[in-house]
């Protein structure tokens, strides 16, 4: 028997399917804002506005012991971030060497304000902004639900970062 007779098959054929993206929510223009939300941030004295993203939530964004909120950065719409606090996001650590992030203030779609910390993370090859600090708390207010869509935007008040999500705008 030769040597390429003699090859081991792999234990598995199954090709790893990559996992299904809405190219439709990746390529449409963003929506519109919806008036509440600007009055709501106009309020605020908010600029900066920007739309980053339909989020459509997985079950991993609302179990308890996760407490967090992944937005994939492929999935991401613009740059939000100063270069500042990319830096912050990715290396700012507390006392005992755990990554703290980058605070911000989180509107949910009732304009309730939740100060949560921003924190880039890699997963394999993915890389991920995610919202900590308070999550749990944000989807128990909202009773958010496996497959509900979020669109989430961000602007600022005198330079510090804020998001607001609204889960009544249709996405797009």
């Amino acid at each position: 028997m030769s040597h390429a007779e003699r090859r081991v098959k792999p234990k598995s054929t199954k090709k790893m399917k990559p996992k299904k993206q809405d190219k439709e929510n990746l390529s449409s223009p963003p929506p519109i804002l919806p008036i509440h939300i600007e009055n709501k941030i106009k309020e605020l004295n908010g600029t900066d506005i920007k739309y980053i993203m339909g989020k459509k939530l997985f079950a991993s964004n609302l179990k308890d012991d996760q407490n967090r909120l992944l937005m994939s950065i492929k999935e991401v719409k613009v740059d939000f971030l100063t270069d500042i606090e990319k830096d912050v996001s990715l290396t700012k650590k507390d006392e005992n060497n755990k990554p703290v992030g980058l605070e911000v203030i989180v509107l949910d779609p009732s304009f309730r304000e939740f100060t949560m910390s921003l924190r880039k993370w890699s997963m394999g090859i993915n890389k991920y902004y995610s919202l900590v600090h308070g999550w749990k708390t944000v989807v128990s207010k909202n009773s958010f639900e496996k497959g509900k869509k979020l669109n989430i935007w961000t602007f600022r008040v005198n330079d510090k970062l804020h998001f607001v999500l609204d889960n009544n705008q249709v996405m797009l």
